[in-house]
This record gives C-alpha cells, structure tokens and sequence, in this order.
C-alpha cells in the first residue's frame, strides 16, 4: 500500500497541475474540477494511511472510501466537502453524475469557471486541508521542504 508521504507526494503534485490549469480555467473547468478531486483524494488517503482504527490504513476503491467516509463520525465533515468534489470530477469526466441526476452536454454549463475556483478549490479542497491537517495534528503536512521532497 502506498504510504502517507507517498499519498501527500501525489497531492503536492496534483495541487502544482491545478495552479498550472487555473491559468487557463476558463478553458479547462472540468479537467481542474477532476484534479481536484483527485487531490482530495490522496489527502484523505494519507490520513487513513495513519490511522490504526482503518485496519491497513487503506481503502481500494471509491465505493469503500466513500462509505468509511460517510459512516465513521470523524470524517463526516470530510464527506461533506469530498462529496461535492467526487460528484463535480464525474460530471467533468462522464457529463453525468453517479445518481442519473445530472445529465450535462458541456461541464462549464453545469459549474462554470468561477464556481470551480471558489466553491470547490475556494471552500471544499480547502476544508478538506484543513480538517485533515487538524485529524493529523500537522498544520504543514502538504509544505514540501527538504526532506519531503
């Protein structure tokens, strides 16, 4: 399994490619709507990376992360702001939601440019940060420096 720096490594990397695409957000909503998520995703990978509580400190898929997310009270106000990028990054990918509920031709019609930077990066990304720095007790996890690369 892929360990907690690894996991903080490919958020680092994934946060580098959206400040790349917000250059150009008007032209590339979805694709930073998708990287988004996927930063989130491996924030909240590192933090059950260290947590005895998960077993092996790992989910394997979507389904799994979404429901340990979902049902353990300690991350809920993670699933709160996960929630809206997991749905966002399937609109940007398949132009429809999980649920059948959100059928789009264009993603920039379904979450144009600005909302993209200040609800997803602005509000959601950014409290994932937060609440996982908080869980993790390290306000700095996500600073790169000399020795994490």
């Amino acid at each position: 399994m892929p360990s907690k720096q690894a996991h903080v490594a490919a958020a680092i990397e994934n946060q580098k490619a959206i400040e790349f695409l917000c250059g150009r957000l008007e032209d590339f909503p979805g694709w930073v709507a998708t990287i988004a998520f996927y930063k989130a995703l491996h924030i909240v990978e590192a933090l059950l990376a260290g947590d005895p509580a998960i077993g092996d400190g790992h989910t394997d898929d979507h389904k799994a992360r979404n429901h340990l997310l979902k049902s353990t009270n300690r991350y809920k106000h993670i699933w709160k702001n996960y929630f809206p990028l997991w749905q966002a990054s399937l609109v940007a990918r398949y132009l429809r939601d999980d649920d059948g509920g959100v059928d789009c031709e264009v993603f920039s019609r379904f979450m144009p440019p600005e909302v993209v930077r200040r609800l997803l990066l602005g509000h959601h990304l950014h409290q994932i940060e937060c609440t996982v720095a908080n869980l993790l007790g390290d306000p700095n996890f996500l600073q790169t420096g000399p020795n994490q690369g």
